[in-house]
Parts: C-alpha cells; sequence; structure tokens
C-alpha cells in the first residue's frame, strides 16, 4: 500500500522542532504585575509536547500580525525557535 498520499507520512508537513507549551495561553491565564509585566502563567490542564506556535494563536487573534511578529522576535531573542 502506497502510503504517500496521506499526510501522517508527509514529513513536510510536520512541524521541524517542538517544544513543551501551554496549550491554552490567552489573557485569562496570565499573571500581570501593576508594571503590566508577565509574572505567571496558570491553568496547565492542557500542556503538552508539541509544535510551539500553537501558543502564539491567542495573541495574534487578540493583537494582529504585526504584534504577532514583535512577540516572535522577543521569542526568538530569549533563544525559542519557530
Amino acid at each position: 500500500m502506497d502510503k504517500s498520499g496521506y499526510y501522517a507520512y508527509q514529513d513536510d508537513l510536520w512541524p521541524k522542532e517542538t517544544g513543551f507549551i501551554h496549550g491554552d495561553l490567552y489573557p485569562g491565564h496570565m499573571l500581570i504585575d501593576s508594571n503590566s509585566k508577565v509574572i505567571g502563567i496558570i491553568d496547565w490542564t492542557e500542556a503538552k509536547h508539541t509544535d510551539v506556535s500553537n501558543d502564539f494563536t491567542a495573541h495574534y487573534l487578540l493583537f494582529g500580525e504585526a504584534e504577532l511578529e514583535n512577540l516572535i522576535q522577543e521569542y526568538q531573542a530569549a533563544g525559542g525557535y519557530t
């Protein structure tokens, strides 16, 4: 049986890197101090090892593409990969 037509067997469709993510990262799960700095993250029930870009989804939906680009640049500067 030729499996090349199935997405599960197409390596280029899978993330090249994976990591541990929160899984439901949005402002309601972030603890913010009086200086607008994130000081904690709560509710880790959706945490898993997968494509790290999943945790950027809510940021994109809330703040748009330009702010997503800023977040990705900061994430990469801190040693993250996308």
